[in-house]
């Protein structure tokens, strides 16, 4: 098994430290990957981390996927952003026997987006298919569900029949599926980036496999910083 952190290094390294030392007490085998936006900094901090250092492409999906290739031969992956905490001691355990004790899940988080459990005619009809920022097909601005389905036909995604996907705050896989996969599709830009974390569900639902939480209440075993426990959005 084995735990991938992203972390971006212009932002405060502080959620990360606490993140990485709440694991490390349970002796797990951790790495962090550093998306550079400047000099590296983790290893002033924790100078005993194993950190890849990585360019800032992707997202925290780029880093998840860089963490993978330098590890393609685990048994089990568990990606968590920096701005994750622990909030269950047996998190990980449970993470891991519900993945190893159901081979019919190929991925595992703490929050599904519901809003986006539509089909996707009726996406490209409703308010959530608005011209947003970031979002560009062939470098003009397109709205948010086309560039999504491009993104996802261009990489090779069937996107199957609804938007359902666990956003990607905690993801956990079995290693066969991230081999199957190949590894995740990487962003170029944000509309790219939210394609990915919408394509990995997609892709994964098109194996035949099952996109779910942990537990039925989201953020369960791990929370984040930046999202109301419910799930229902950011603070």
């Amino acid at each position: 098994m084995k735990i991938v952190i992203s972390y971006y290094n212009k932002r405060p390294i502080h959620n990360l430290i606490e993140l990485y030392s709440s694991l490390i007490r349970f002796h797990r085998v951790t790495c962090i990957v550093e998306n550079l936006g400047g000099p590296p900094i983790v290893n002033n901090f924790l100078p005993n981390a194993n950190v890849i250092l990585n360019e800032n492409v992707g997202m925290n999906i780029g880093a998840w996927n860089r963490g993978f290739l330098e590890s393609p031969n685990e048994d089990l992956y568990i990606f968590l952003q920096d701005e994750c905490f622990l909030k269950h001691e047996h998190a990980v355990d449970e993470f891991r026997s519900r993945i190893l004790d159901d081979p019919s899940i190929g991925l595992l988080g703490e929050t599904l987006n519901h809003r986006w459990d539509k089909g996707w005619q009726e996406l490209e009809s409703g308010p959530l298919n608005r011209l947003e920022v970031g979002h560009y097909y062939e470098g003009c601005p397109a709205p948010r569900v086309s560039v999504y389905i491009k993104s996802m036909l261009r990489w090779g995604i069937d996107p199957g029949a609804t938007g359902l996907h666990l956003r990607s705050l905690v993801w956990a896989l079995p290693g066969a599926v991230m081999n199957s996969l190949g590894g995740f599709p990487i962003g170029r830009d944000k509309g790219e980036c939210i394609a990915a974390e919408i394509g990995v569900s997609c892709a994964i639902r098109a194996m035949g496999l099952k996109v779910d939480q942990v537990k039925k209440n989201p953020f369960w075993g791990f929370g984040h910083k930046e999202w109301r426990i419910d799930g229902s959005g950011k603070l």
